[in-house]
Parts: C-alpha cells; structure tokens; sequence
C-alpha cells in the first residue's frame, strides 16, 4: 500500500463546493485516501487548512 501525504490545498479544495474541477478531483482523492486507509496529514496541515477556511469569517463566542 503505498501512502499518500494530503497537502492543504487538497484539504481546501474538497470543503469548496464552487471550485468546480478541483472541488471533485479533491473529493476523489480523500475518498481514494479513506477506502484505501492511506492518507497522511500533519498538524501543520490541518492548522493550515483551519486559518484558511476560517480566514475573513466572524468568530462567534456564544
């Protein structure tokens, strides 16, 4: 089996539904990473991907 390290961009792409192309070939890889149990990520992505889908919305605290 051979692994595959999920960059950011992936992670961005498959949770922005209008980036057309790149919304559904980053869907096919996660889905590819989950059945095959082959993904890797790091804290670092994750944390990217946070600031990046987070970046210019509100932060409610209620």
């Amino acid at each position: 089996m051979n692994l595959v390290f999920v960059d950011t961009n992936v992670l961005v792409y498959a949770f922005d539904a209008d980036a057309g192309f790149k919304f559904e070939k980053a869907q096919s890889i996660l889905k590819d990473c989950w059945n095959n149990q082959s993904g890797l990520l790091s804290t670092q992505v994750l944390q990217e991907f946070y600031v990046t889908v987070l970046s210019g919305r509100p932060i409610l605290l209620t």
